[in-house]
């Protein structure tokens, strides 16, 4: 699996731990990512201590107020 690549609008709110990162790439693969926002789109503007994920500026490539996100499987036969 490709190393977890990460974007954030919130950046005191979001956050990936090395130790999730680490078990995500092990015995998982992504099977569908959730996508509401571009978070490539820098004209969007975010107020940082603001946990409602909608842009105060910008609105550009927003769907809904809420943060981008993937699900993970376990691979069968995965072990630890």
């Amino acid at each position: 699996m490709p190393s977890i690549s990460v974007l954030f609008a919130l950046k005191g709110y979001d956050k990936v731990f090395p130790e999730v990162e680490a078990l995500l790439s092990r015995p998982y693969r992504p099977i569908r990512t959730f996508e509401t926002v571009d978070l490539k789109n820098d004209t969007n503007l975010y107020d940082q201590q603001d946990a409602f994920y909608v842009p105060y500026a910008g609105f550009k490539n927003v769907l809904r107020p809420r943060p981008n996100f993937s699900v993970f499987l376990k691979k069968e036969n995965a072990t630890w």
